[in-house]
């Protein structure tokens, strides 16, 4: 039988460099439970040890040395398979890569930026991401799916849940920038009568332009009479947003465009319905009638239909929760995304002899 891991496992470069820290701990933890030895690089957010893998910590400016600092390592001991997880690192690692080519794996997302570093294969979150690599010239072989991973530590129907009202409630997660379709989460609400929205504010609040954007957002509430029923909570880590997922009837993530899936996968693991925006590689983790419903982007009369219906049917609320609970565990859990990585890696290394 075929298998994705040899005798003794691959030597794996997983470079984190920008990449959300606990992913990259578990997603290098998951490798090495398959046998693999895998040495992290990262700048040290948040200690946290993973059994099985190496940690190789560098904490000054990436453009300062730690190319330098990396060719002597692998000088010594030069891995099989080099996978960065960001833009930033994989800028980090390019110098390293031009003396002396190795097979070299980048996760891609669409939000990423313009540039398209090269790589011989890219990791995408979905078939979307797939046909827009192979717009910009990425043969499609090229282009691997692997689903988001999600940690159950965080990301869970066990846990406190955020105190409610006597309102239905609707939770929809932003970084307050235009296009996350908040907006349309509270155009919404009429068509929703005795609801209430908790626009669950995580990103960063130092931008310069989240003040004029949330300010936006309320005026639009009020002209539309809904203001008492938008609710602003500012996230207080990730347990947080975890509790206010758990306290929702439903989960919204209604941006325009494609972005990150993260908060739709997340709010499946907490057991929680989710209509999202018929865009990019939403359509193929929130599976309609299924686990969740779609809506086209910027549709608010299309999306608060929907909910006013889900609100009334619990018995359809209640399925879609246990199934996506079943999806999270079938698709999204760590084994399993380290599995699928596994292959990735077989191909580029085997692609190499």
């Amino acid at each position: 039988m075929d298998s994705a891991v040899p005798t003794g496992g691959w030597d794996v470069a997983l470079v984190a460099f920008g990449a959300p820290a606990r992913e990259a701990w578990l997603l290098a933890e998951a490798l090495a439970g398959l046998g693999h030895r895998v040495r992290l690089y990262s700048s040290g957010e948040a200690e946290e040890a993973c059994r099985g893998v190496e940690h190789a910590v560098f904490r000054g400016a990436l453009d300062a040395g730690f190319a330098q600092w990396c060719a002597a390592e692998w000088a010594v001991r030069r891995p099989e398979v080099v996978h960065t997880l960001s833009p930033v690192a994989r800028a980090a690692i390019d110098p390293v890569l031009g003396t002396r080519p190795t097979p070299l794996v980048h996760t891609w997302r669409s939000h990423e930026g313009t540039r398209l570093w090269p790589a011989d294969r890219f990791v995408v979150g979905g078939q979307a991401e797939a046909a827009e690599l192979v717009s910009k010239g990425v043969a499609r072989s090229a282009a691997q799916v692997v689903g988001d991973g999600v940690d159950p530590r965080t990301w869970t129907v066990h846990g406190p849940s955020a105190p409610r009202t006597g309102r239905a409630r609707l939770v929809h997660r932003t970084a307050l920038r235009p296009g996350d379709g908040v907006d349309t989460a509270i155009a919404a609400l009429p068509w929703v009568s005795d609801a209430e929205l908790l626009v669950l504010r995580d990103g960063d609040p130092e931008r310069p332009d989240s003040p004029r954007e949330l300010r936006r957002l309320l005026d639009g509430a009020s002209a539309l009479g809904v203001a008492d029923r938008v609710h602003v909570v500012e996230a207080e880590g990730l347990e947080h947003v975890a509790s206010v997922l758990r306290s929702a009837d439903i989960a919204l993530h209604t941006p325009w465009s494609p972005g990150s899936a993260q908060p739709v996968v997340q709010a499946m693991a907490c057991g929680v319905p989710t209509i999202a925006s018929e865009v990019g590689s939403l359509p193929e983790i929130v599976l309609p009638g299924i686990t969740g419903d779609l809506v086209p982007p910027r549709d608010p009369k299309a999306l608060g239909k929907v909910v006013r219906r889900l609100l009334g049917q619990k018995a359809r609320l209640t399925a879609y929760s246990e199934a996506a609970l079943d999806r999270v565990q079938l698709r999204h859990g760590w084994d399993q995304v380290a599995t699928e990585t596994a292959r990735v890696y077989r191909q580029v290394i085997s692609a190499r002899k």
